[in-house]
């Protein structure tokens, strides 16, 4: 067998898809449901949900669901166990929690700041100690962990006026809740970013930006990266339509996966099922498989050799439970 066939084999067996590792991504976008494929729904739809995974895990924390014409903000937690396809209740949060920042630290879904029900607030929210607190409330921010600091870049600190978005960046010490203030983001103050980390700097894809000529939000194309050491921001190359609430992943330290999002098309807006990967060294976008369903503010997670794409907002004031998975092999092609 050739080195190449071999090296291909390797891939294909995820014997070379560690965090570390790289592959050429498809250049064609293929069948959804050939990659993606469907696993057991979440126990309720959620979207502005806190996730991740851990010890093998996923772990959905709070988040929004519609009951009629009510949204109510949840305190509850939900974990998956891939080996058993089943999604199970967890011990609740003290409160509720949607469209915070979080992250996993330590094996623990993290999560502070966001939406307590009808306030903004700046809280720790999970439990865990230190109960350390944002400079301020925050909500619709963007949030990445990267050398065990977790970014925050804008959102709102008014969950009622959209206007008072900031380009805030900040950085948490999860471990003793120090929280630093950094360069401002160059770009324009903005909700529902699309942040990642990955070699050693933090991406950030597309938004929602506030015009107030017009009195609502405009989707941008603009994207970004953040160089920790140097603490200096560069502007890549836009991403290939408008849009925000865009989940972001980095599949290794050179590929991003960029799912789903509110997208503008002209004058029309609508949610899209489009999938793109990143390439941190070319500065370029590929076509992935797009997912099953058009969706917003869906969370994406990686276990082993596998993404999943979580839940999210599928129409206005409705929220999904479908979760799929596809094989990161699958998603970055050789």
């Amino acid at each position: 067998m050739s080195l190449r066939s071999a090296l291909a084999c390797a891939v294909v067996a995820c014997l070379a898809l560690s965090p570390a590792a790289s592959v050429e991504p498809n250049r064609n976008a293929s069948d959804p449901s050939t990659v993606w494929t469907s696993v057991a729904p979440l126990l309720r739809g959620v979207a502005g949900f806190a996730h991740g995974a851990a010890e093998g895990r996923l772990i959905v924390g709070g988040g929004t669901l519609w009951e009629g014409d009510q949204k109510r903000t949840l305190s509850t937690v939900q974990t998956y166990d891939p080996a058993e396809d089943r999604w199970r209740e967890a011990p609740a949060w003290p409160r509720s929690f949607s469209f915070g920042v979080f992250a996993v630290w330590t094996d623990r879904l993290v999560a502070a700041g966001g939406d307590a029900g009808g306030s903004t607030r700046a809280d720790r929210v999970d439990g865990g100690h230190p109960n350390w607190s944002l400079l301020r409330p925050v909500a619709y921010a963007g949030c990445a962990l990267l050398n065990g600091k977790l970014y925050i870049l804008g959102g709102t600190p008014d969950l009622a006026s959209l206007a008072h978005a900031a380009p805030t960046f900040l950085a948490v010490d999860p471990a003793s809740g120090t929280v630093e203030s950094l360069p401002d983001f160059p770009g324009a103050p903005r909700i529902h970013v699309a942040l990642a980390a990955a070699a050693g700097r933090i991406w950030a894809f597309t938004g929602g930006i506030w015009d107030s000529r017009v009195g609502q939000l405009r989707n941008s194309d603009d994207a970004w990266s953040y160089a920790s050491e140097s603490r200096t921001w560069r502007k890549l190359s836009p991403f290939p339509f408008p849009a925000r609430g865009v989940a972001a992943l980095a599949l290794d330290e050179r590929f991003i996966l960029l799912a789903g999002g509110y997208r503008t098309d002209g004058n029309a807006q609508a949610m899209t099922a489009a999938c793109l990967v990143y390439d941190t060294w070319e500065d370029r976008y590929h076509a992935a498989a797009q997912l099953p369903v058009p969706v917003m503010l869906a969370g994406l997670d990686r276990v082993g050799c596998d993404v999943y794409a979580i839940g999210g907002e599928n129409a206005p004031r409705q929220r999904s439970a479908c979760v799929f998975r596809a094989p990161v092999a699958a998603l970055l092609k050789l």
